[in-house]
């Protein structure tokens, strides 16, 4: 499903760097709060993330790739709520916003490689069972 992992993934990894620090960006001069910033910048983030390397990197139908974006949102914001719950810190800022990028940045990157290996799994076994 994912060709070149290493080079994809970089990719991934930058953007989910970048993007969520330029969407608060975007939000705090729109809503003129640096709270509100902070609080509302994660879902449309998370989807943005997920459906842009969904529908750039993936050779799939379009509505697999939606699919896939969907679900790798959800499995990412799942795996991002663990050390969260967990109450992780690396007290890189005081309001945690660091915090949750690199925490859903790792998310990001193991939603996708975990979705790219059930993929793997699944194309394999419809192979061997239709021969």
């Amino acid at each position: 499903m994912i060709q070149n992992r290493f080079k994809k993934y970089l990719l991934l990894l930058i953007g989910s760097i970048v993007v969520p620090y330029m969407a608060t960006i975007v939000i705090i001069m729109i809503t003129g709060d640096r709270i509100s910033g902070m609080k509302y910048f994660a879902i449309p983030t998370v989807l943005l993330i997920h459906f842009t390397f969904a529908l750039t990197q993936l050779k799939l139908t379009i509505l697999k790739r939606i699919l896939l974006g969907a679900i790798a949102a959800v499995i990412s914001s799942a795996i991002t709520l663990i050390p969260l719950y967990l109450d992780f810190k690396l007290n890189i800022d005081m309001y945690g916003f660091w915090d949750i990028i690199v925490f859903h940045t790792i998310g990001t990157i193991g939603a996708w490689e975990l979705l790219n290996q059930l993929v793997n799994l699944i194309t394999k076994y419809r192979q061997r069972h239709q021969a």
